[in-house]
């Protein structure tokens, strides 16, 4: 009877270990099923937040380029709506990139370069027909000048803009291009201080 007694308690307390360690096993194996997921789920979020603030610089950028792509005609010419309309407009318009600007992280390389390259001609023309006794009149002169830069710029900005939309869910891909690389500039290790020039 001992060896019976014996025998129900080994089977009991193999029992009771196993199903103790299973319950330990089941809950490991939770633990790491839920840390997994909620990995996942935290990049996933992340990358819609990313994903949102993209397509917002994006609309900004489209409202951008109608706005520089819309003509008119004045006295026979026909004359970007952004020059036609005085220094004023063009002002506006410039405000308008400059808000533009802070989200511009946002954007593709080859749009963000775009970016700069319609502000800084921007830029250029207001600084060059403020310097002209009728601004307002000179811009008009200066879009029919260059007419061919402003088209040139309204296709690349057009083109890059349908390119960019068809991969604006591609957060992945995003992040990897924005991703630093190795400076493309040297860094000084020595800085000569004033105090030692002579």
């Amino acid at each position: 009877m001992d060896d019976l007694l014996k025998d129900n308690w080994r089977i009991l307390t193999l029992l009771l270990t196993s199903s103790f360690l299973g319950a330990i096993l089941a809950s490991i194996i939770t633990s790491t099923v839920n840390w997994y997921l909620a990995s996942k789920n935290y990049k996933l979020k992340t990358y819609e937040e990313i994903a949102k603030k993209r397509i917002q610089s994006y609309e900004k950028m489209v409202g951008i380029s109608y706005q520089f792509k819309l003509y008119i005609s004045d006295n026979g010419k026909i004359v970007p709506f952004v020059f036609a309309n005085g220094l004023k407009y063009l002002n506006d318009f410039q405000m308008t990139l400059m808000e533009t600007f802070i989200e511009s992280f946002w954007l593709d390389q080859t749009m963000g370069d775009l970016f700069t390259e319609l502000n800084i001609y921007v830029h250029n023309i207001e600084s060059e027909a403020q310097s002209h006794e009728n601004p307002d009149e000179y811009l008009k002169q200066i879009a029919v000048r260059d007419k061919k830069k402003i088209n040139d710029i309204n296709t690349r900005l057009s083109n890059q803009l349908r390119i960019d939309l068809l991969n604006i869910h591609k957060v992945e891909r995003f992040i990897r291009k924005t991703s630093p690389k190795k400076p493309k500039y040297k860094v000084l290790s020595w800085i000569p201080h004033s105090s030692q020039q002579q």
